[in-house]
């Protein structure tokens, strides 16, 4: 669960560099599934290539790896996770088994 943390803690460093500052949250579940949904502005710094994030932090040895251990533990719990990379606005929406 602290890797679904982690996005959280992504959101909020990426939307306080934003010009926007903003971030959605919605959290539901049904009989299945919890599905979160975290919305955010960003700076767009080039971070992202190809549709992959690529860390804008100097010390690139320890950083970068957040959202794909994020990837790795939803589905190694069974779940999805989809990622939407608007010019100003970053989407992941994390489905798991209840």
């Amino acid at each position: 669960m602290y890797n679904i943390f982690k996005c959280f803690s992504n959101a909020i460093e990426a939307a306080s560099k934003s010009k926007k500052k903003q971030i959605y949250l919605d959290c539901r579940y049904n009989d299945e599934n919890i599905i979160i949904n975290i919305r955010n502005t960003y700076k767009d710094n080039g971070q992202f290539k190809n549709k992959n994030l690529v860390t804008t932090k100097s010390d690139r040895e320890y950083h970068g790896f957040g959202l794909e251990n994020v990837r790795e533990c939803v589905e190694r719990n069974n779940g999805l996770i989809y990622i939407e990379i608007g010019k100003e606005e970053f989407m992941e929406t994390i489905s798991i088994k209840r």
